[in-house]
């Protein structure tokens, strides 16, 4: 009969049986059995190979350029008994990174601090820091806020928009000071100014203190000689010319003429916080200096020590100190900047720009049809050409870790390249190239 079970590993039996015939008589042979029974040992069952999961990736062998890395698996049960084989047990992944320059522009006014490294500078200069497959490059400029004095009178002129005037006389209650405020070209009596002074009214011979304020948000003018002050209001109406940009101040100290004895200082000069230093006249003289780098639209504080002494010079005005703030061609102070230009984009973001201007240009795209991943032998790889009509095509082949293997050119569209015959097995990287277009593409021999 059929045997019991076919199953893989069992053990199965058949048997078989016969009938007697003539039974044995008068001291004959015995018949022998009527039944036999045959065993078997099934062939052991197949058992598939079972792996682990896949490690950890390996670091890339390199930041730039053509990389490799690597991560593996291990045979938790071996294949047996003609059971399905263990897939491999390495598996390698490579990639091609362009190398990558981030530039940037900065001015600034004392000290900059980069967040590509922390670092803070304060000098002049191209400073460059490698992070990886990143070059990162600082052109740093320091410019001065320092206000910038010059003697001579301010070049180019566009408008003076506001004044403070502070002037000395002499005559019988002694030597006094008369201080006037208000746009250009003051008048006397007009409605362009407001004065206090002369007469003794507020002011002594020797030296005084005074100050010359404009608050931008309270668009006023402030001056004082002494304990005494005057305020001018409404400014931005009022003044001469566009308030909008001030960039220059021009102060000019005139001494009196009579018997050349007149004074005319103004020391201890500080604008905003920072030290301006000392001015002063000779005798029978008239000086001018010009302060720029400052934005004077913004609002100024400028405070000093005068002495306008008019020597014998009668009842009429001797000394006297005139400042004006106005526009003229002289640059605004530095003001911080900074723009970052990418000169070079990673290798992605370079195949997706070819790709947009090829489809932009109706040019094929660059590729290529792997028609086979061929056994370990003398079997070949067979890759079909994609490219435009007119392109020759380069080809490289390089193994895993980077190392060259082959290369072809002039390849056209359409052409079938066979190669790699000899080839052990393994992952392999092929390169092609139009001199447009750049495409990668990964082939594997079984």
């Amino acid at each position: 009969g059929p045997w019991s079970t076919d199953a893989c590993g069992e053990t199965a039996t058949r048997t078989r049986q016969r009938s007697v015939i003539t039974p044995a008589a008068n001291g004959g042979a015995e018949c022998g059995p009527l039944t036999e029974t045959e065993t078997r040992q099934n062939p052991a069952c197949p058992v598939d190979c079972v792996l682990s999961d896949w490690g950890e990736w390996s670091p890339w062998s390199t930041e730039c350029g053509f990389a490799t890395r690597s991560r593996f698996r291990t045979v938790i049960t071996p294949a047996a008994n003609g059971g399905a084989v263990c897939g491999p047990l390495e598996e390698i992944e490579t990639r091609n990174v362009e190398p990558t320059v981030l530039t940037t522009t900065v001015t600034n006014c004392s000290a900059y601090t980069w967040p590509v490294n922390g670092s803070v500078y304060t000098t002049s200069g191209q400073y460059t820091v490698v992070n990886g497959c990143t070059t990162h490059v600082l052109n740093l400029t320091i410019a001065s806020s320092a206000p910038v004095v010059s003697t001579g009178v301010p070049a180019n002129v566009v408008y003076r928009a506001i004044e403070a005037r502070w002037k000395g006389f002499n005559n019988t209650s002694g030597v006094n000071t008369a201080l006037y405020l208000g746009n250009n070209n003051m008048a006397s009596g007009g409605t362009n100014r407001v004065e206090v002074g002369r007469n003794g009214l507020y002011a002594k011979p020797g030296e005084t203190p005074v100050s010359f304020v404009y608050s931008r948000a309270g668009n006023l003018l402030t001056a004082s000689v002494g304990t005494r002050s005057v305020t001018y209001t409404n400014v931005s109406a009022r003044a001469t010319g566009n308030m909008g940009v001030l960039n220059f101040m021009h102060i000019m100290l005139r001494t009196g003429s009579g018997n050349n004895t007149g004074v005319a200082e103004f020391r201890n000069v500080v604008l905003n916080g920072q030290a301006l230093g000392n001015f002063v006249t000779p005798a029978a003289s008239l000086l001018n200096w010009t302060v720029t780098n400052v934005d004077f639209s913004q609002g100024f504080v400028l405070t000093g020590i005068i002495r306008l002494d008019a020597g014998t010079y009668g009842t009429n005005e001797g000394s006297k100190l005139d400042i004006w703030v106005g526009h003229n061609n002289s640059p605004l102070p530095c003001t911080n900047t900074a723009a970052p230009i990418a000169l070079r984009a990673d290798a992605a973001a370079q195949a997706k720009l070819a790709m947009q201007q090829a489809e932009a240009a109706d040019v094929p795209t660059l590729d290529a049809e792997v028609l086979n991943n061929p056994a370990a032998g003398n079997d070949a790889f067979q890759l079909r050409i994609k490219a435009a009509p007119q392109a020759a095509v380069q080809m490289r082949v390089v193994d895993a870790a980077g190392r060259p293997v082959e290369g072809r050119q002039q390849l056209r569209n359409n052409e079938v390249v066979r190669f790699g015959s000899s080839y052990r097995a393994g992952i392999y990287l092929v390169e092609l190239q139009d001199g447009q277009q750049r495409k990668l593409v990964k082939v594997l021999k079984q």
